[in-house]
């Protein structure tokens, strides 16, 4: 008999946690399992919910999203979807440890056989007055007590969520994220791809992939534009992806005294394409869980400078896969950058090692199966 195999978030838009969460899903033996997914109903979620519905999934919808105290109005409303439904799994999937609270507890009130939660993203704790900081953290560990296993995608994240978030050790697993290296690999040069952007072919392009937000850091980069264009003139950059600071970017992208060099290229459909048109894939990100940008562009055998946050550092080892600045640094990104333009031995190795990293380390079957074990723990 097939089990009910539930994956459920709180999130509004699409990034890499809902990218995790698709993975996931359209992964899943359906010989084992019957399988759902429950969300808010948004449109920028659409299009998750429309390939969910076409590998046959079956499709939930609940107006509740986290944000500050915790709704018991929208536990108890949880709680009561839960046992229409049946579950009997849910894989929790959240951007960072403050989301989803009511949908946890309310799958605990329903008393859903197996309750596992993955956390794309967490950061360390902003101050708060004592009293508040125990509340929370009694709230957390209330929370975290009724879930039967929780995932980190790096030991980064892992520590911060023993050390700040109090979630139970026993039940705590490292599960990096992870790719296909044999979707993602590298390839030749499409010149369409330059020329739909309105790049030249000839002259060398940096590429931002992810939302255009303030955790990517393309403040950053572009902080560190005017320094690159005095060794680089004919040097541009192609911001991939879309977001909320879009408006805010293209303003700042005016100021720089090369703007038209600057381009906004929004979201791609092959992606493998975009990423062989680039010379260097940048991640100046100020925090991160484990980009599965970055591990895309490592697969595809990209040159890679990044910020050294939790889970890059992981799979970066400064000047073998690629080469890491401290976050915010805009001088530092400058420098790396112009030395993996210019080095090309140094260039060339980098891409070899980081491709041989995913194969040794971040490849997709390995997430997958560890992943659906805890399924039947």
């Amino acid at each position: 008999m097939k089990r009910r195999l539930w994956f459920v978030t709180d999130s509004t838009a699409l990034g890499g946690a809902e990218g995790y969460l698709e993975t996931l899903l359209l992964n899943a033996d359906q010989q084992q399992f019957e399988l759902g997914l429950l969300l808010p109903p948004r449109p920028a979620t659409q299009p998750l919910i429309d390939r969910a519905k076409a590998h046959g999934a079956s499709i939930a919808t609940l107006d509740v999203v986290h944000e500050h105290g915790l709704s018991l109005k929208a536990v108890n409303q949880a709680a009561r979807l839960f046992r229409q439904l049946q579950p009997d799994i849910v894989h929790f999937v959240v951007p960072s440890p403050r989301r989803a609270a009511e949908l946890v507890l309310g799958a605990a009130l329903a008393r859903v056989p197996r309750r596992v939660i993955t956390f794309q993203l967490v950061t360390p704790i902003p101050r708060f007055n004592w009293l508040s900081h125990h509340l929370r953290l009694l709230n957390r560990r209330w929370q975290y007590a009724t879930l039967h296993a929780g995932i980190a995608v790096s030991q980064g994240n892992a520590q911060l969520l023993l050390e700040q978030f109090g979630f139970p050790k026993r039940r705590l697993h490292t599960i990096y994220n992870a790719v296909d290296s044999q979707r993602w690999q590298p390839q030749p040069r499409d010149p369409a791809t330059r020329a739909a952007w309105q790049i030249p072919a000839d002259v060398p392009l940096l590429g931002v992939v992810g939302r255009l937000s303030r955790q990517k850091g393309h403040q950053i980069l572009f902080e560190a534009l005017p320094t690159l264009w005095q060794a680089q003139p004919n040097l541009h950059v192609a911001l991939i992806g879309e977001g909320d600071l879009a408006d805010e970017l293209r303003q700042a992208a005016q100021q720089l005294p090369k703007p038209n060099q600057v381009h906004f290229v929004g979201q791609q459909t092959n992606m493998p394409a975009a990423l062989a048109a680039l010379d260097v894939f940048v991640l100046p990100s100020l925090y991160e869980g484990l980009s599965f940008a970055l591990l895309e562009a490592m697969a595809s055998g990209q040159a890679i400078v990044a910020s050294s946050t939790d889970g890059t550092r992981e799979a970066i080892s400064d000047g073998i896969q690629g080469l890491l600045v401290e976050p915010g640094q805009s001088a530092a990104l400058a420098q790396a950058i112009g030395r993996m333009l210019s080095d090309q031995s140094l260039n060339q190795a980098c891409r070899q090692a980081a491709r041989q990293r995913i194969q040794q380390q971040f490849e997709l079957q390995t997430m997958l199966q560890r992943t659906f074990d805890l399924y039947r723990a």
